[in-house]
């Protein structure tokens, strides 16, 4: 596989205004201080990026990316330099607060842009109950008013992420019929991740109850001339990460992607991030020289000779598949 970088994904902020049950990091928001990464980082990455060849660019947070305080400029600076936005997601919450301008680079964004937004529930019960803090209200008050704006949009995909559970997955028909209302492209159906704050909600080792919901999901979605992603259906056996990351015989994160984080350390994936595994700081080195770093070498030699690097051996990529050479 020959390395070329093609996105970029930086986390620009770290908390949240809701307290969703089924939240990974849940507990870590209640003592997590909020904070930001500073705006002309952000900018200067997106160049740098663009410079190196990427053709997308990832407002990440450990939270909600939109609280950013200048979320606009954001993604104002990936359509002036050509990059591709994916904001993979944001709840919603926070829709109707954007302003024009930045509403419109998302629009006018000549690579074009990808929004999902996280609900699950087709109901005002549901929905409050599973995102604590929300407004349904609010929600889809927002989601109109950008929908609205967005109408002439030429290359925007506007999709929705649901998390499969037992909660909702009697709703999940009409929350679709809802979507489509709002102009959704997409609809996504994932599993639940088990967490502690919220047991006995998930429907992965129930593939006979999950294949029927999906199912109904799929047909509504065709009858509502929308794209359905069953991920539901094809991630029974693979624990929730970063499972679309994989190929055959190793994972092409290092071949083709960047993560920074909110202090400007950059790494292939978030795994590795997690773990204080960097390639450097973009305050030392620009996007296209960490991408040719020591680490990002060694990583594609690993698995280019058909070998699991070791800072890799405990991913969930590769507890239960062989990378072949």
């Amino acid at each position: 596989m020959e390395p070329k970088l093609k996105r970029v994904c930086a986390m620009i902020g770290q908390g949240c205004n809701l307290r969703c049950r089924m939240c990974p990091n849940l507990e870590r928001f209640e003592t997590l201080q909020p904070k930001e990464m500073p705006i002309d980082r952000i900018i200067d990455i997106i160049r740098q990026a663009a410079d190196a060849g990427a053709v997308e660019f990832r407002p990440h947070s450990l939270g909600e990316p939109t609280l950013h305080s200048d979320f606009g400029r954001v993604c104002g600076a990936a359509a002036i330099y050509g990059l591709y936005l994916r904001l993979d997601a944001t709840n919603g919450s926070k829709l109707a607060d954007l302003s024009a301008g930045c509403l419109q680079a998302i629009q006018t964004n000549p690579a074009g842009a990808t929004i999902v937004v996280s609900i699950e529930g087709g109901s005002r019960e549901t929905y409050e109950w599973i995102r604590r803090g929300a407004s349904w209200d609010v929600l889809w008050a927002g989601l109109r008013g950008a929908a609205n704006f967005w109408v002439n949009a030429q290359r925007l995909t506007l999709a929705c992420r649901c998390v499969l559970m037992h909660r909702n997955a009697d709703e999940l028909e009409q929350l679709v019929v809802r979507l489509a209302d709002h102009r959704f492209n997409l609809f996504q159906l994932v599993h639940l991740q088990e967490t502690a704050a919220f047991p006995g909600e998930s429907m992965q080792d129930e593939r006979e109850e999950t294949m029927a919901v999906s199912q109904r999901v799929r047909a509504a979605c065709e009858s509502a001339g929308m794209r359905y992603d069953p991920l539901v259906e094809r991630t029974f056996d693979t624990k929730i990460g970063c499972r679309e990351r994989t190929v055959g015989r190793a994972c092409i994160a290092p071949y083709d992607s960047m993560r920074v984080n909110i202090r400007g350390s950059a790494s292939p994936c978030i795994y590795l991030s997690s773990k204080g595994v960097f390639a450097g700081n973009v305050s030392d080195a620009t996007v296209g020289e960490l991408f040719e770093s020591d680490l990002y070498l060694r990583l594609r030699g690993d698995f280019d000779a058909g070998c699991i690097p070791p800072e890799c051996s405990e991913c969930v990529m590769f507890q239960s598949r062989e990378v072949k050479p």
